[in-house]
């Protein structure tokens, strides 16, 4: 009965450890998780900025080739 008990306590710790180890896991995977979000809402501010610049260079591209095919016909 003895070694019963103490069998039972030593599987208990050993669950124990490995509740921690996954309570532990499960934290670094929240974590990463955190880090992805924050990077993606980053990448697509980034990308929306971009997509701005491009407009505007492309407005100003057609201005300078409206400008150019003017001085071409004079």
């Amino acid at each position: 009965m003895e070694d019963s008990s103490y069998t039972i306590v030593d599987n208990l710790g050993e669950m124990l450890q490995t509740v921690e180890a996954l309570k532990t896991a499960n934290q670094e995977i929240v974590d990463s998780i955190q880090t992805i979000s924050a990077t993606t809402e980053e990448v697509s501010a980034h990308a929306s900025e971009t997509l701005e610049a491009e407009e505007r260079n492309r407005e100003i591209l057609q201005k300078i080739t409206e400008n150019m095919n003017s001085m071409v016909k004079k």
